[in-house]
């Protein structure tokens, strides 16, 4: 089964580093910061083509059977799979109102 059951454990971590932490002085970086810096460069780059635009970066980290439900993300996004497979079904921001999540901010 690709699954978990619903009273099966499962695990989901999450760490994020907000824009302004790049500007500290190194010694009070994050993980996130030591271990990706091409992420907080402040020179365009692969991972971030308008640096002075990005937000920070969010990681998530999940196990099998973990899902998210429909949602809209207003930055870029990158996967990276250490192991196994997981399915995105992405839709053109055009289809929204289709999948039921355009709300009062009428995103995107």
């Amino acid at each position: 089964a690709v699954g978990l059951a619903s009273n099966e454990m499962h695990y989901y971590w999450q760490s994020g580093v907000p824009k302004h932490e790049r500007d500290a002085r190194e010694s009070h970086w994050s993980m996130i910061s030591h271990d990706l810096p091409s992420f907080g460069d402040p020179e365009p780059n692969f991972f971030s083509f308008n640096p002075k635009e990005a937000k920070g970066i969010q990681c998530r980290f999940g196990e099998r059977g973990v899902t998210a439900a429909t949602h809209y993300d207003g930055g870029r996004n990158m996967v990276g799979m250490i192991t196994g497979a997981k399915r995105y079904i992405l839709s053109p921001p055009n289809e929204c109102p289709k999948l039921g999540i355009v709300n009062h901010r009428r995103h995107p």
